[in-house]
């Protein structure tokens, strides 16, 4: 949906016209003037329509009265009007600021005045476009209108007047309760259908769907715009960053004073998508198995959820931003809370004692800043998917220039206000305390005053993981209370029926092989295969002894000493474990040690000896003193561990590949820190948590500035 409106009276400066007829001009004869809601302090208000510009200008009643004098081409005959209507209470001030704004809007007929207007906007015009406007903006936002729809709303309305009778509304809260009940009885089926989505054919459905739900939306605006009386010129498509958006052309709304009806207006595409899926949500509960259940699905979900939140969102131009315009009753809500908060601003910042643009309301300081923090971030995410999308030249060109138009133009412009204020900016309360806070904030920005560096660490002591070695039987365990153990002290003892047997056969083997080869000196048969015996007895010997060796594991010893962690759940003696099983962990709890990835951006702040503190992320194990004890020299690519991982809950940055290895995403050092007396852990082997070095001084702007320098050298690889 959209809206044009130019709230801009005869009391605002206007650019005045160079020079001045001797009389009034003459209002064009197209133009029309409709009755609008009163004002706030309940003023009455008008609507003056421009049908060539397809825009509306609200003016008060006193302008309106003095359009009366317009077009007189006596100078006797305009003053007999004013003495009959005003009794001589018009100024010749007001009528000129009345005719400045007729003219800069083209309301008056093009007499060679007005003419010579038109082409000095043409020109300037034509001057003021600049390049990122002509190359850049227009290519990704534009508009393109499709149909006009006035007369076929005309001819088909009268078939659609049923859906706002009460019976209708009846019959939706009816399928809207059943098909909620319906839905609970299915309720895993219902969510199972995501997983056809993920599917070229899902994907068709998905966007059949959509455009069929927007298509709706936007005959939801036309069709109540229609029965309110209103003509509704073009139905369209809007595109933004590449990605197409419908629009509807309700402008003839602002012609309505009932504001009730213009909510109606507004609100009616989002109502029209909740009934498609209140009816999606039945029908998907009775439907069969197919694209069609699936396209319910979407229409019942998804699709509303989304409009729903970007329709409704104000602080865009869309749905949500023309209702609440209409809720706060300021038409132009943008510009004029733009205004509003720039005021508020410079006389925050200077105490200049200047009007407001208009009656000061909170509100509208309220919106503008909302809209200006959302903007900001909307912004930086739209230069970030600029430079994503087109190949690595055009997308950084288009990265910066959209940066410079959205975020940094805007601020220089502003700045060239404030210049051209100075004469009026003097010494007071609000410039001491301006003063204040921006020097305050270049400090913080630009003094070294940040030595600690924080960094991602572990703190764990040394760990052995203990497996099963070969199946068997489980004959002893230790106790789970056992708080200390000690070196190869005996742990887990296990029986193998099968590996007893090889043993046993192996053994029987090889005494049969010793006997054969101490019987050769009495054998002349026994000699001749001497050879062969001699082979066989010292291969027999190898695998005798891997047997032994084999079941010599099945006794499972302590590799260190300290603390048994992580005993495998559910064993109790007897059971039959099967290898490789993990059984337990040991934890030297004493001689602990912590690990660090230090970021590139910080390693010229960090060197051998500085102080440091490890902070536990479970406070329980307190705050333990550290300093540098050594630094990798080479950075590291893949993470060595999980607990870090920003997959696993970590504060380092990872992406997994196919074979499930740990990539970083950014460069990082190894770093070990020592522990100046540190306690024993008590149950976790390894505890996360962030170190804090007291590194070199540096400011946020150099910080940043490595960062970005860093950032540009790694992506402008051309």
């Amino acid at each position: 949906m959209d809206r044009n409106i130019a709230v801009q009276t005869a009391g605002q400066p206007q650019q005045k016209p160079q020079a001045k007829p001797a009389v009034l001009p003459e209002i064009r004869q197209d133009l029309a003037l409709y009755p609008a809601e009163h004002d706030v302090d309940g003023a009455p208000l008008w609507h003056l329509h421009d049908p060539l510009a397809n825009k509306y200008y609200r003016m008060n009643d006193r302008d309106v009265q003095l359009l009366a004098l317009f077009g007189q081409k006596d100078a006797r005959e305009l003053k007999r009007l004013n003495q009959l209507i005003f009794k001589d209470n018009v100024d010749k001030e007001e009528l000129e600021e009345l005719e400045n704004f007729l003219r800069m809007n083209n309301l008056v007929k093009g007499d060679a005045m007005q003419l010579g207007i038109y082409q000095n906007q043409l020109d300037k015009a034509k001057e003021q476009v600049s390049w990122f406007a002509k190359y850049v903006r227009k290519p990704l936002f534009f508009r393109f209108p499709l149909w006009n729809p006035d007369k076929f709303l005309d001819k088909t309305l009268p078939n659609l007047h049923w859906l706002g009778h009460k019976a209708t509304l009846y019959a939706f809260v009816f399928i809207t309760v059943l098909g909620i009940y319906l839905f609970s009885r299915q309720v895993e089926d219902f969510f199972s259908t995501f997983q056809y989505f993920f599917s070229w054919s899902g994907l068709t459905v998905y966007i059949l769907a959509l455009a069929f739900i927007k298509i709706l939306h936007e005959f939801g605006h036309a069709y109540v715009a229609k029965a309110h009386g209103c003509r509704v010129p073009m139905i369209g498509v809007a595109l933004m960053m590449g990605w197409p958006v419908l629009y509807t052309d309700t402008s003839d709304a602002w012609k309505i004073a009932s504001r009730k009806k213009r909510l109606q207006i507004g609100a009616a595409g989002v109502a029209v998508e909740l009934v498609i899926a209140s009816l999606s949500l039945f029908l998907w509960s009775i439907s069969p198995e197919g694209s069609i259940k699936s396209a319910f699905f979407l229409l019942s979900t998804t699709t509303w959820l989304m409009s729903v939140f970007v329709n409704f969102n104000p602080l865009m131009r869309f749905d949500g931003y023309y209702l609440l315009s209409d809720l706060l009753r300021v038409p132009n809500l943008e510009s004029r809370s733009f205004n509003m908060a720039k005021w508020w601003l410079r006389e925050r910042l200077f105490g200049l004692g200047e009007e407001p643009p208009e009656h000061f309301r909170p509100p509208l300081v309220v919106y503008a800043y909302s809209v200006w923090v959302y903007r900001f971030f909307l912004f930086l995410g739209i230069t970030y998917i600029v430079y994503t999308f087109f190949f690595k030249v055009l997308g950084t060109i288009l990265f910066f220039s959209t940066l410079f138009s959205f975020l940094v133009a805007p601020v220089i412009k502003e700045l060239k206000v404030w210049i051209g204020l100075k004469d009026k900016i003097h010494w007071n309360m609000h410039t001491i305390r301006s003063c204040g806070f921006i020097l305050l904030f270049l400090g913080l920005i630009f003094v070294p005053w940040q030595r600690n560096v924080p960094v991602a660490a572990l703190l764990r002591g040394q760990i052995a993981d203990l497996y099963v070695p070969e199946a068997g039987q489980l004959l002893s365990m230790p106790d789970p209370r056992q708080d200390v153990i000690g070196e190869n002290d005996i742990l887990f003892e296990l029986m193998s029926p099968q590996l007893e047997r090889d043993i046993q056969q192996a053994t029987s083997r090889y005494t049969e092989l010793r006997w054969t080869q101490a019987s050769q000196g009495f054998d002349s048969n026994l000699r001749s295969q001497a050879r062969i015996v001699n082979s066989e007895l010292v291969t027999q010997n190898e695998i005798l002894r891997g047997l032994l060796e084999k079941n010599e594991q099945l006794v499972i010893r302590a590799p260190l000493s300290g603390r048994i962690v992580d005993i495998a759940p559910d064993i109790r003696i007897g059971d039959w474990l099967p290898s490789g099983l993990k059984i337990a962990t040991v934890v030297d709890t004493r001689n602990l040690e912590v690990v660090g990835y230090l970021e590139e951006g910080q390693l010229d702040r960090v060197e051998l000896g500085m102080p440091a503190r490890f902070y536990p992320e479970n406070p329980e194990y307190g705050v333990i003193d550290a300093y540098v004890k050594g630094i990798d020299l080479v950075a590291i690519t893949e993470l060595d561990n999980l607990y870090q991982s920003s997959l696993f809950g970590g504060n380092i940055a990872v992406r997994e590949d196919s074979s499930g290895v740990q990539n970083l995403v950014g460069s990082h050092y190894r770093i070990e820190l020592g522990l100046y007396g540190a306690n024993e852990l008590s149950q976790a082997k390894v505890v996360r948590g962030t170190a804090v070095i007291e590194g070199k001084s540096t400011s946020f702007f150099n910080r940043v500035r490595k960062r970005f320098v860093a950032v540009f050298l790694r992506e402008s690889g051309f």
